[in-house]
């Protein structure tokens, strides 16, 4: 039923993120501002929903939408911008653990909707890359490269390897498109790193596999202390996630950094 209701998909998903983004900014009236109970409950109301969203948004991403060069770049404007969804106006009335849990889970989300989002097994396993998807314009891939390469924190360690893989994939790929882009992209890296004659993939992988950058431990602590892939802390945290530990996040998580590894 779903595609007869959302006969426009990817522009319900810019709508949706649209939405989320400007949640993040709202501020609790400042009516409430004499009531710090009533703020609170406001302040975690909405974060309740923005976790929806996301979840809205990863199946819509997982089942139906296959994001093209305009799409993913949003998507990762607003992870990015919301800092996976830790950025929040009002984070005064957010300390408590419930609010605490819920940025946690937002997170959680984020990672694994972006990951679905690159649709890497397809990417993988394709002889060709599809004239549909985000690595079929060079101004966009070289808009993803700037967005992903300019955030290195630990927090976006998962999207940072994947990417250097896509780079991977592309080095063998024969599309003109993509081989102009990966030319700007060593032209690029050889005027900043003139000493360093490594492909920008291995230099992102190394990057990525490091202790500092903190991959394995986030991989770690998202698949046995996230509620988003472990039930039973789902239930002891009381946590609002709608369908916690669904294969599909599991899949996205170890399917998607396993084949890395390989």
């Amino acid at each position: 039923m779903l595609p007869q209701i959302l006969q426009d998909e990817p522009q319900f998903v810019e709508a949706l993120l649209s939405d989320y983004t400007r949640r993040t900014k709202d501020r609790v009236p400042d009516k409430l501002g004499d009531d710090p109970k009533a703020a609170m409950s406001r302040a975690k109301q909405n974060l309740k929903e923005q976790l929806l969203m996301l979840e809205v948004l990863f199946w819509i991403v997982w089942g139906h939408v296959s994001c093209d060069g305009p799409l993913m770049i949003k998507i990762l404007e607003a992870a990015y911008s919301t800092s996976l969804g830790s950025s929040q106006a009002n984070t005064m009335f957010l300390l408590d653990e419930e609010s605490l849990q819920l940025q946690q889970d937002s997170a959680a989300l984020w990672i694994v909707l972006t990951l679905e989002a690159f649709k890497f097994d397809k990417v993988v396993e394709s002889s060709n890359i599809p004239r549909t998807t985000y690595l079929a314009s060079d101004d966009c891939l070289k808009k993803l490269h700037e967005l992903i390469s300019s955030h290195t924190d630990s927090r976006y360690a998962c999207i940072y390897l994947v990417w250097a893989f896509l780079l991977c994939r592309l080095s063998n790929s024969n599309d003109p498109i993509q081989t102009s882009f990966l030319e700007t992209l060593s032209t690029s890296d050889d005027q900043q790193n003139p000493t360093n004659r490594k492909p920008v993939y291995l230099q992102m992988l190394e990057a990525c596999l490091s202790p500092d950058a903190g991959l394995l431990q986030l991989i770690f602590s998202l698949l046995t202390k996230s509620p988003l892939f472990v039930t039973s802390v789902a239930w002891k945290t009381g946590s609002w996630l709608c369908d916690p530990n669904a294969i599909a996040f599991r899949s996205v998580i170890k399917g998607r950094q396993c084949d890395v590894s390989e």
